[in-house]
């Protein structure tokens, strides 16, 4: 098969056809609440549209025996804050607490 070839001809036009439906789809998906999912200019026109308040959120990494992950409460952290965010309805904005040990050089 030719590399430069996307699809096959057999059922090449219905597998487009669901890329273009989820497309769509992904279109019409609400903006997320999460500000690391967002563009700068989708973060700029939330601001414009009167979205000021950020909700920053922390969680941990622990040992928590060998049945449960160790970020448990980094999910936890993310969901809970996410749901806040949800519930003031557009006014807020959720960015977790992100550390990093690199130096600058």
């Amino acid at each position: 098969m030719d590399p430069g070839i996307l699809f096959e001809s057999k059922g090449g036009q219905s597998v487009m056809l669901a890329f273009l439906f989820a497309a769509v789809l992904a279109a019409q998906a609400p903006q997320s609440v999460y500000i690391e999912e967002l563009t700068w200019p989708e973060i700029r026109d939330a601001i414009a549209r009167g979205k000021t308040t950020a909700i920053i959120y922390t969680g941990s990494t622990e040992q928590n025996g060998p049945h449960m992950v160790t970020g448990k409460h980094n999910f936890i952290a993310h969901w809970v804050a996410g749901a806040i965010a949800d519930s003031l309805k557009g006014r807020a904005g959720v960015s977790h607490l992100a550390v990093s040990r690199r130096r600058a050089t």
